[in-house]
């Protein structure tokens, strides 16, 4: 883990959206055999997605203005995602 440690805010960024996203898919699974109740909370909570957007705008605005920025994070993101 200690070569995914975010060193930019981009990286944390990034880093924060992967993790929300494999846990958003964690719980959408285990929801399905949770009470009706608790998995429409469940489902409810991770329908809100506004921050997901905010971190979509803001990681295709740097890499959109960069291509340093842009291959440095390629790279960043490809390792985080061999270290999940």
């Amino acid at each position: 883990h200690r070569l995914t440690t975010p060193s930019t805010w981009l990286e944390a960024l990034v880093k924060t959206f992967v993790g929300d996203a494999l846990a958003a898919d964690f719980y959408l699974e285990i929801a399905d055999v949770m009470p009706t109740e608790v998995a429409d909370v469940v489902r409810s909570v991770l329908s809100e997605t506004g921050h997901s957007q905010f971190v979509v705008s803001e990681v295709r605005a740097a890499v959109t203005a960069s291509d340093r920025q842009r291959h440095r994070l390629a790279l960043w993101s490809r390792r985080l995602l061999g270290e999940a």
